[in-house]
C-alpha cells in the first residue's frame, strides 16, 4: 500500500480498529509483493524487445559487469574507461533511446528486485522503488533526457537501481557523513555548536541520510509542505527500522533565510525541521548553478543588483529527535 492511500484513510477522520489495521497490514504485504512480481515481469519482458534486447545482444555483458559498471558511476561520478566505450558504442545502434543505460538501470533493478522485500525500510518505500523501476522501461520522449549518462539525475537513477538511494515520494535519501571540509566552511561564529551537535547530539560524524529532491515526472514540477512531510515521515519510519542511522544531514540554497525573506512561499521547508530539533548553520555562499537563478525572474533580478546572496543553508536533525516527532505525528 503506498502512502498516499494511508493519507486519504487518515484524512477522512475514520481511524482503523484493531482487526481492520491487521487487515490493512496483511494487504500491505500482499500489495508489496504483487507489486514486486509485477515489476519484475515487466522488467524481465522489456529486455527481450526492441532496442533493449539489441543493446543486450551488442553488450553480450554478465551481470556482474553491468553490476560493478553501476556501483563505480554511483561511487566514482564515471564509468570505467573500458565500460564506458561499450556503453556508448551499443547506444549508438539506438540513437537518441539511451537504451544502453536504461539496459543497465534494469538489469541492477532487476537484482534489487530479489532482496527487496527483506531491506529494513518502510513497505511504502519498497513500493515506490518498484515505481521508478518500471519507470527505466520506458521510452517516453518526455522524459529520455534523464537517462542520459552525464546527467546528475541518471547517476540518481544509479543509486535507485542499486538500493543505494532509496525514494519516498518528493524525497529521495542516501546514506552520507558529515564531510570533514566543511568545518573549515562553517562559520566561526558557529564551529563549536555545530561541532557540539555532532559529537553530543548526533554521536558521530556518520552515517546521515540525506534527502534529496526526487526527479518527478508530473506535468507541474512543484514542491508542497504536504507531500515534503510525507516523505519526511517515510525516512523517519524507515529510520526507525535501522538504528545504526544517527539522524539527518540535508542542505540547499532553498533551506536559506535570505531565500525565505525574498521567497516566503518557501518558508516551510525549514519549519519541521527547526521546531523539532534541528540546527541550522551554512558552509557558505550558494553555488549560482545551484537552481536558485531558475524559473524565478525575482530572484534573478535580486541576485543580478546584488541583493539576493543564499548561502548553502544545512541542517543537522538527531535521530532522537526524528523519532520523538515521528511518535508524536497524528499521520503515522
Amino acid at each position: 500500500m503506498d502512502y498516499c492511500t494511508v493519507e486519504t484513510k487518515e484524512l477522512a477522520g475514520s481511524p482503523l480498529r484493531p482487526h481492520s489495521l491487521k487487515s490493512e497490514m496483511s494487504n500491505g504485504l500482499l500489495a508489496l509483493e504483487e507489486t514486486i512480481d509485477q515489476t519484475k515481469a515487466l522488467l524481465s519482458a522489456s529486455l527481450k524487445e526492441g532496442e533493449l534486447q539489441g543493446v543486450a545482444a551488442e553488450l553480450r555483458a554478465t551481470q556482474e559487469e553491468i553490476s560493478s559498471w553501476a556501483k563505480a558511476l554511483w561511487k566514482a561520478h564515471t564509468f570505467p574507461e573500458t565500460a564506458a566505450n561499450r556503453l556508448a558504442a551499443a547506444d549508438r545502434l539506438f540513437p537518441g533511446t539511451y537504451a544502453a543505460y536504461r539496459f543497465l538501470l534494469i538489469n541492477n533493478s532487476l537484482r534489487s528486485l530479489d532482496e527487496l522485500a527483506q531491506l529494513p525500510v518502510d513497505n511504502s518505500v519498497k513500493i515506490l522503488m518498484c515505481k521508478e523501476y518500471q519507470f527505466f522501461t520506458s521510452a517516453d520522449p518526455d522524459w529520455l533526457h534523464l537517462f542520459k549518462p552525464t546527467e546528475y539525475s541518471y547517476r540518481a537513477f544509479t543509486g535507485i537501481s542499486l538500493s543505494e538511494r532509496f525514494h519516498a515520494g518528493l524525497l529521495d535519501w542516501e546514506e552520507t557523513g558529515f564531510p570533514r571540509s566543511w568545518f573549515t566552511k562553517v562559520p566561526r561564529k558557529d564551529l563549536l555548536v555545530v561541532f557540539h551537535y555532532l559529537l553530543f547530539r548526533m554521536g558521530g560524524l556518520r552515517p546521515f541520510w540525506f534527502p534529496h529532491n526526487a526527479f518527478l515526472r508530473g506535468k507541474i514540477q512543484m514542491m508542497r509542505e504536504r507531500e515534503w512531510e510525507a516523505s519526511l515521515l517515510l525516512m523517519a519510519k524507515s529510520m526507525k527500522l535501522q538504528p545504526q542511522i544517527k539522524g539527518i544531514l540535508t542542505g540547499s540554497w532553498f533551506y536559506c533565510p535570505n531565500t525565505h525573506r525574498i521567497t516566503p512561499h518557501l518558508a516551510w521547508t525549514t519549519r519541521i525541521f527547526l521546531e523539532n530539533g534541528a540546527l541550522m548553520t551554512n558552509i557558505g555562499p550558494a553555488d549560482p548553478k545551484a537552481g536558485f537563478l531558475e524559473g524565478a525572474r525575482g530572484r534573478q533580478e535580486l541576485y543580478e543588483s546584488g541583493q539576493y546572496r543564499p548561502t548553502e543553508t544545512i541542517l543537522l536533525w538527531p535521530r532522537e529527535n526524528i523519532l520523538h516527532w515521528l511518535e508524536s505525528h497524528p499521520r503515522k
